[in-house]
């Protein structure tokens, strides 16, 4: 009968023993199932079958994929100037393979919009081939449709704009007819215009003057006002003075109209300053660099790019305009 209630007893302690560990259990089992996503912060990043650089490739990864993480190595490798773990993966198609930690950043969902602004800023510093920017491009083509936060998008929309930019940039000028620039030309030829005298092609201005437009209710209105006023225009004045002070108006001036306090105001007037000094400098030569107004609708264009000029900086304090605006006259009453 002892030994009946003995082996009760220990039934009991077991399942008591059980009970109490069966949470932490599952807690950990709950975390062990957590997925770590990784997202691709280059182009062409080859998943390697093993943690090394000698290993076989599997396949290329390009900017913005995500991937499963599964594994991590043992330690960190430097390659080039980073340090980092190789990680284990998987991918969407169910490859694996193993990316090094230098061009896989972690991924949240919830930080998606921090994440893939960063990732932009960061891409458009790095100095990167013609293939890697049209990656790039790609990349926030696609990643406009997916975010809903206005901020982001804005970001999002400049971003593509500026890597549009530096992917025609990288264009060599006597390989434009290559299939692979051609084709590139071609597809987004709306948003660009061809410069005669450098012989490339640029971004239209009005592309990034609209999208201010667009978003000059956000913070981030400034930001793209600035680039749009560093904005390439095409054509070449070739010494015809109003049209120099014509593009002051058209760049400059107009970031000082839209933000006479933004974070780029003092440059832009210096800017505008320096141009003028230059010209009012140049004018007493006996033999200028710049052509002046010798007659009278070359006259009216010069006093018209200076009224646009004093107009769009009217919003300025006066203490800030005072000398400039001087040295404008200057050149009004010489040309009149």
């Amino acid at each position: 009968m002892l030994k009946k209630y003995k082996v009760i007893l220990l039934i009991l302690v077991t399942s008591l023993i059980s009970l109490v560990y069966i949470p932490s259990y599952r807690t950990s089992y709950a975390t062990t199932l957590q997925e770590k996503i990784r997202i691709i912060t280059g182009s062409a990043i080859r998943l390697r079958s093993a943690p090394q650089t000698t290993a076989s490739e599997v396949t290329r990864l390009s900017i913005g994929t995500l991937v499963k993480e599964i594994g991590k190595s043992d330690k960190k490798e430097k390659i080039g100037q980073q340090e980092d773990f190789w990680y284990q993966v998987v991918l969407a198609d169910g490859k694996q393979g193993w990316v090094f930690g230098g061009f896989a950043e972690a991924f949240e969902e919830s930080k998606k919009g921090q994440i893939y602004t960063k990732l932009i800023d960061d891409r458009l510093k790095a100095k990167t081939s013609f293939s890697d920017q049209v990656d790039l491009v790609n990349f926030l083509e696609r990643t406009i449709k997916e975010v809903k936060t206005p901020e982001v998008i804005a970001e999002l929309e400049l971003g593509y704009l500026l890597a549009l930019r530096q992917s025609v940039h990288s264009i060599p000028v006597d390989k434009q007819s290559d299939a692979q620039y051609k084709n590139w030309l071609k597809k987004h030829e709306s948003k660009l215009v061809y410069s005669e005298p450098s012989g490339e092609w640029e971004i239209q201005s009005e592309q990034l003057w609209n999208l201010q437009k667009k978003y000059s209710s956000l913070a981030v209105g400034e930001k793209i006002a600035w680039e749009a006023s560093q904005n390439t225009l095409p054509g070449e004045c070739e010494g015809y003075l109003p049209c120099y002070i014509s593009i002051l108006g058209l760049t400059s001036a107009s970031y000082l109209q839209l933000y006479p306090t933004g974070a780029h105001s003092q440059e832009a007037l210096k800017t505008i300053a320096d141009e003028i000094d230059t010209y009012v400098e140049d004018m007493d030569k006996k033999e200028p660099t710049y052509t002046f107004p010798n007659d009278a609708e070359t006259r009216k264009d010069l006093q018209d790019s200076l009224a646009e000029v004093r107009k769009k900086l009217s919003g300025l304090p006066a203490a800030k305009t005072s000398s400039l605006f001087k040295q404008m006259d200057k050149i009004a009453q010489k040309f009149r």
